[in-house]
């Protein structure tokens, strides 16, 4: 397999306090696997989830940021394994199908054929699936966790600039990403991270890093 990355490359949040394997690779993807499972409910979590620019995909940073919580935490090396491993055209950046081809073919570096047929299967599962959430199920989950009352919007697209201040915590008239994720966090049944992001994407119609109250109704 391809030489992991230098111990130098950018993982500061990886724990050295486990040494690595002598022989063989630092970590074997079913160990991965069982750790990534400490926190992920699913490997189709984990991108949604640990990207934080929006592009879909993890850099080093990202990965190791995303995978300190899991335990047994992975020494430097195995961070760096296995990002590697997941990094299949080794541009720098694991994204969704990379992941879940690499997992589905049950090694780390699998070979071209291996690789092209996980691949595809990757992809064609992730075109099959639906949104993570209708614009119906986010009106209901907003409706439950709002108090009745006269002085309360009862749907979105009833949603008066009184409301929209109470989760604009800073007072600067639009919903910062962070605000975003962190008022839908706290919903009565809150959103996954990957639900979240998708209405980010959906209600961020310029892009701008900030949702306004036209775009939010």
């Amino acid at each position: 397999p391809p030489t992991p990355p230098s111990a130098g490359s950018p993982a500061a949040t990886a724990s050295t306090t486990e040494a690595p394997a002598e022989d063989g690779p630092p970590i074997s993807l079913e160990q991965f696997r069982a750790r990534m499972g400490s926190v992920f409910k699913s490997p189709h979590d984990v991108v949604p989830t640990c990207t934080r620019d929006g592009d879909e995909a993890l850099d080093i940073t990202e990965f190791g940021e995303c995978m300190q919580d899991i335990r047994p935490i992975l020494t430097r090396d195995q961070l760096e394994y296995s990002f590697a491993g997941f990094d299949v055209d080794h541009d720098g950046r694991v994204t969704e199908s990379e992941l879940l081809a690499v997992l589905a073919s049950g090694i780390f570096f699998p070979n071209a054929a291996h690789l092209k047929m996980a691949l595809e299967a990757a992809a064609e599962k992730l075109s099959d699936r639906g949104p993570p959430i209708t614009i119906d199920e986010f009106r209901n989950r907003l409706q439950a966790s709002i108090e009745s009352g006269a002085s309360r919007s009862r749907l979105l697209g009833d949603l008066t600039v009184a409301e929209f201040r109470k989760l604009d915590r800073d007072g600067d008239q639009v919903l910062a990403r962070r605000e975003f994720f962190d008022a839908f966090e706290h919903l009565k049944q809150p959103l996954t991270h990957g639900q979240a992001r998708f209405l980010w994407r959906a209600m961020n119609a310029d892009g701008d890093g900030a949702v306004t109250l036209a775009e939010f109704d």
